[in-house]
């Protein structure tokens, strides 16, 4: 099934996606050729491409605040690839330098952006290996003589068979779709996309520090099964509707914030480029590291060690985000350009 989605995902992309870029826009698209192939003799849809249907003119410059992402000159069809461009007399585009990218917004947006990528692709690690790690038995203890005491020195995970695993996987799912569909689109417009995400990074500390606990909650079989009952999974489905309810507002809001934190319209690729290395780049290190923490955790007899940890992070994450203020996707102008008092930004030329 997996599979099938990332197939059909991957067609639509060849053969229904334009391109954007400027600079390879006009050039000759043979998957677009095939899409257009398909839609007339299989959809049996008439897609004329240049009948019923003009290009609005559009300032490529303009950024206005009121729009999440900044406008992007894109043919829709009106001019078939190959085509010379029909502006041909414009002057050549201004590019920001690399060296110049880097506003204090961005730097502060792409810190935290990494640390948000980073305890969330660690607890879609540690939430699993936490599932499926043995509960602590008395009869033999591990560590050998080790005896739960005080509140932090408690270890052992919940032991569940891989039937419970995907059960807990599926409540995960429906608790992330069911808060996508009905209450981020209504809350996010109504408090913003910055405070969105600086209220929302809030809440990932809260789920990963009482994460460890469901070790502790009361379980209907004796160790060393599987944790069962239905206190088992009430505070596991708290604990998820946390982390998942933090998840649905901070993920699409700080692609939004790095998109609107571009300093101009002509490094946005290249923005998101960096964004999405330094992303991948702490979403490969927080498994390693939390993985790590964790099995040394169990070591000592501290279960949550990992997942305090993890929370510290997320703190640290939640602090830095407070700096982050959405952008214009236009704050540095170059030669030729001004901004209006309504934000629009033109070229004199």
């Amino acid at each position: 099934m997996s599979a099938l989605f990332l197939l059909w995902s991957g067609l639509s992309v060849i053969l229904f996606l334009e391109e954007t870029s400027e600079s390879f826009k006009v050039k000759s698209d043979s998957g677009l050729r095939i899409g257009r192939w398909v839609h007339r003799h299989i959809f049996r849809q008439n897609r004329a491409d240049q009948a019923g249907y003009t290009a609005v003119p559009a300032d490529e410059w303009a950024a206005t605040a009121t729009l999440e992402l900044p406008t992007t000159p894109t043919s829709a069809n009106f001019e078939p690839y190959g085509a010379a461009s029909h502006d041909a007399n414009k002057s050549p585009r201004q590019k920001l330098p690399f060296r110049r990218i880097w506003t204090r917004n961005l730097v502060i947006t792409l810190f935290a952006h990494g640390l948000l990528a980073m305890h969330v692709g660690g607890f879609n690690s540690l939430w699993f290996i936490y599932l499926s790690t043995p509960r602590f038995d008395p009869a033999h203890p591990h560590p050998p003589s080790f005896k739960p005491h005080g509140l932090i020195r408690f270890t052992g995970g919940l032991a569940l068979p891989p039937p419970r695993i995907g059960l807990a996987l599926a409540v995960l799912g429906f608790i992330g779709i069911t808060l996508q569909l009905f209450l981020y689109p209504k809350l996010s417009h109504r408090l913003g996309t910055a405070r969105s995400y600086r209220v929302f990074l809030a809440l990932f500390p809260i789920s990963y520090a009482l994460a460890p606990f469901l070790s502790r909650v009361p379980s209907w079989a004796k160790s060393p099964a599987g944790a069962s009952g239905p206190w088992v999974w009430m505070a596991m489905t708290v604990v998820l509707f946390v982390q998942v309810l933090a998840r649905t507002f901070a993920l699409p809001c700080t692609t939004i914030l790095i998109n609107n934190v571009s300093p101009h319209p002509s490094v946005l690729g290249t923005v998101h480029g960096i964004g999405q290395s330094a992303s991948s780049l702490t979403r490969t290190l927080g498994p390693i590291l939390f993985s790590w923490v964790f099995g040394q955790g169990l070591d000592i007899g501290i279960v949550g060690m990992a997942w305090w940890t993890m929370s510290a992070v997320a703190v640290v994450g939640w602090v830095v985000a407070q700096g982050v203020r959405e952008g214009d996707g236009h704050e540095i102008l170059l030669e030729n350009e001004v901004k209006k008092v309504d934000g629009t930004v033109r070229r004199l030329d």
